[in-house]
């Protein structure tokens, strides 16, 4: 690999990158970032051309989820555990 990947990153890419020690830093603060995001609700468009009707609705797939996540509590821990202890390096 070839320096930080840029781009959305997997539960896996995250993994891998906190096992690289030059990537670990940066991986923890995008994984806190991940964590501290509130994409729990969306806004759409539920009228017609000529009569919109914006609604809020829960995001069906927030990034969490996208991350490979199952809840956003499994990320929280996640996150949770990495400040307790350090990893592989």
């Amino acid at each position: 690999m070839r320096g930080y990947p840029k781009g959305f990153l997997t539960k896996q890419d995250f993994i891998n990158l906190l096992s690289i020690p030059e990537f670990a830093d940066q991986a923890k603060a995008d994984l806190a970032e991940l964590a501290s995001r509130d994409d729990s609700m969306i806004t759409v468009d539920r009228g017609t051309e000529d009569a919109p009707k914006i609604e809020m609705i829960e995001n069906p797939l927030p990034a969490w989820k996208r991350a490979g996540f199952k809840d956003k509590a499994e990320l929280e821990n996640w996150l949770g555990s990495m400040r307790k202890r350090r990893w592989r390096r």
